[in-house]
């Protein structure tokens, strides 16, 4: 969870008018991959 919001921190102010996201793909206690949410 904390990665996630780590990830969500990087996006603030660059996704407006959609939410701020972060996100971590783990699989047995490994993390495969994270990101934010990007500006389109």
């Amino acid at each position: 969870m904390q990665k996630a919001l780590e990830q969500a921190m990087l996006a603030v102010g660059r996704s407006h008018p959609n939410l701020t996201v972060g996100a971590v793909l783990v699989r047995e206690g490994r993390l495969l991959a994270s990101g934010a949410k990007e500006v389109h």
